[in-house]
């Protein structure tokens, strides 16, 4: 923090102005990402899949 910096923001010396106190973003791996949504779908179509056979086999309309 220089002189000039502080001048220039009027001699107000709050700590947020001069640090930065944000924390970093995690790193997404969007080909993790994806591979783990195309498996809860695949859990999802199967449970679905499972259901419907079960209405089914109960004689009731299927989802």
């Amino acid at each position: 923090m220089t002189y000039d910096e502080v001048k220039d923001n009027d001699f107000n010396l709050n700590i947020p102005r001069y640090v930065d106190t944000t924390e970093a973003e995690e790193e997404l791996d969007y080909n993790e990402v994806l591979r783990a949504l195309h498996s809860v779908q695949s859990e999802k179509k199967n449970a679905l899949d499972a259901v419907n056979q079960m209405m089914k086999e109960l004689g009731l309309e299927e989802i």
